[in-house]
């Protein structure tokens, strides 16, 4: 249910599938292999994606130096995101002007 690659100083972490409170402890065990200051956290192929995780993503983040997020822009998590209205706590930054453009959208943390 997920992949992590190093690239430039980052960890990329790629998490898929559905991701539920049967999925928090792994979640943590899965940043505990993360040892990069930074981390990217791509949810484009997550399917499902529940407030529980959002928030525990949100706390494992703030252990990082810095951590962004990398989400499908139609995707059920974006739309999650919206919905928890995250604006306040997260920095959204959507790209591109076309379909294909706009399959990726970075939302790094506030920090501070």
């Amino acid at each position: 249910m997920y992949c992590i690659r190093r690239l430039a100083g980052k960890s990329i972490v790629a998490l898929n599938g559905e991701l539920d409170l049967d999925y928090r402890t792994a979640l943590r065990e899965v940043f505990d292999d993360v040892h990069d200051p930074e981390v990217v956290v791509d949810l484009t192929a997550v399917e499902y994606i529940d407030s529980t995780i959002v928030s525990e993503l949100l706390l494992l983040c703030r252990a990082k130096e810095r951590c962004s997020f990398v989400l499908a822009r139609r995707s059920q998590a974006a739309r999650v995101v919206e919905l928890l209205d995250l604006g306040s706590m997260l920095e959204i930054e959507y790209t591109g002007d076309s379909e294909a453009e706009d399959a990726v959208a970075w939302i790094p943390l506030r920090t501070g």
